[in-house]
């Protein structure tokens, strides 16, 4: 009975909210073309434009981060197109895009981050909207098993949608817009160095085990590659770029991973992951985004890959690195990065003797709070203890805290870690001071625990926030405070 009333509702959903959610959505300008969403259109454009045999590069935002395709393309002599673009999208619906474009003789190579959300069948419907928002052909490839999900995130959507066109699109700077991208889906914006605060993001470690190898996920590849193979087309499975000092996992495991993989999928595994751990100094804002030093050096072993695994002849000389950077930085580069009030007006901050702090890079990490801390209902974080400033919020840093309902964090903080808000259940508000959202490294899990809380920020930092690649999938939890 309960199938059948869920087949009816899906059905109802199917045929009149769907149509009347287009038709609201379209009545408010678009406010994601200039975002890094923004660069799917350009991906599809050029791969709809390619009528010879083409190279179609599938998965995260490692792709775009990580390949530069004249590379692919001297070596293999075919076209290539860069079809990655963000993880919040989830692997299925790049998978489910990159279909309309797979003809006769293509070679596509499958390439997600090596974590539980990409190497699942995870779905980010919020974050689909927005590329619909940017891009709203992209509606026509949605499968019938997505029209729930959308439906349920579309309120949501269209509040944000509206809060944003009261103000102004979101027009990123930096590598998050969708300037960034060349003809081929290659991001070209600068990327010098490694920006993270500890040369690597401690809230996405890496652990290559076969348990992260699920039926589910090689199942679907293995329709996706029968519809591939149907067409004419090859398609192989390979690893995205992983920073060592992030990698958790040991030797044994990575062989029992790529052996869990190559047995469950029909598509060859043409790389080893181990081949794909590279030194932090060619990462540049996560674990699994290149930089301008890494990025040719992956481009020649992945193209090495294809080659090997299409039969041809090797000839592909990977370019030498020798490290150079021996201390991370501490703060993102100047240029991406706007000033913000040092701690918003009207706040005093709270004693340091609550706080208790470890080294993080050239200062220090709140770890968790003194027994009389955790009594307390709002905390301002000082930007300084002990003379040291404070740059990171750990993991449980506020765990004990249960009667918590505001939190004030200063512009000094670079790094949030996730659950560092885990079990505050009456937090309210959140209040950050920074005046641009690539001043703070962030994970996929902020607000677990805290699910009932809102993120303030100012007001002329709003937009950064809500287009930013990280920080986006926390749209529905951002509002503004008067700077």
């Amino acid at each position: 009975m309960k199938k059948q009333i869920a087949a009816i509702l899906v059905s109802i959903a199917a045929v009149l909210p769907f149509p009347t959610a287009i038709a609201l959505d379209a009545a408010i300008p678009p406010q994601y073309e200039e975002s890094f969403l923004g660069g799917l259109k350009i991906k599809e454009e050029y791969a709809a434009s390619l009528t010879d045999r083409k190279i179609l590069l599938v998965g995260g935002s490692n792709l775009p981060f990580g390949v530069d395709c004249s590379v692919i393309e001297q070596h293999t002599g075919m076209k290539t197109v860069n079809f990655g673009l963000y993880a919040a999208l989830g692997t299925k619906y790049m998978l489910d895009q990159s279909r309309a474009y797979i003809e006769k003789g293509d070679i596509v190579i499958i390439c997600p981050e090596t974590n539980e959300q990409t190497m699942s069948l995870y779905f980010g419907a919020e974050t689909v909207w927005q590329t619909v928002d940017a891009y709203p052909s992209a509606l026509t490839r949605l499968r019938f098993s997505d029209i729930v999900p959308m439906l349920s995130a579309y309120p949501a959507h269209l509040a944000q949608s509206f809060r944003l066109s009261r103000q102004s699109a979101p027009m990123p700077a930096g590598v998050y817009s969708a300037s960034s991208f060349d003809i081929d889906g290659d991001l070209i914006y600068p990327r010098e160095k490694n920006i993270l605060p500890l040369g690597y993001d401690p809230n996405m470690t890496i652990r290559m085990t076969p348990e992260l190898v699920t039926e589910e996920f090689t199942d679907y590849i293995n329709e996706y590659t029968a519809y591939a193979e149907r067409k004419g087309a090859h398609v192989f499975y390979t690893f995205p770029p992983m920073n060592r000092e992030a990698v958790l996992s040991t030797d044994e495991e990575h062989v029992d991973f790529y052996w869990a993989l190559a047995e469950q999928l029909d598509c060859p595994v043409i790389s080893s992951p181990e081949n794909y751990i590279y030194d932090p100094a060619l990462f540049y804002d996560s674990n699994f985004h290149l930089n301008d030093i890494g990025v040719p050096i992956r481009s020649a072993q992945l193209a090495e890959d294809i080659l090997r695994a299409a039969g041809y002849p090797v000839y592909v000389e990977i370019p030498d690195f020798e490290a150079d950077i021996t201390e991370p930085s501490v703060t993102p580069d100047e240029s991406e990065t706007l000033t913000g009030n040092d701690m918003p007006s009207g706040y005093t901050e709270t004693d340091a003797a609550f706080f208790k702090t470890d080294v993080f890079g050239a200062g220090v990490v709140i770890t968790g709070m003194t027994e009389e801390g955790t009594s307390l209902d709002f905390i301002v974080v000082p930007s300084e203890i002990e003379g040291k400033t404070v740059l990171a919020a750990g993991e449980n840093a506020f765990s004990g805290c249960s009667d918590l309902k505001e939190v004030v964090l200063p512009a000094s903080v670079i790094q949030l870690y996730d659950g560092v808000f885990r079990g505050c259940t009456k937090l309210e508000c959140i209040v950050l001071s920074a005046g641009a959202a690539s001043s703070v490294s962030v994970g996929e899990n902020l607000m677990e625990g805290a699910d009932n809380a809102y993120i303030y920020v100012p007001s002329d930092a709003y937009v950064s926030f809500v287009s930013d690649y990280f920080w986006s999938r926390y749209a529905a939890f951002l509002r503004t405070v008067m700077p």
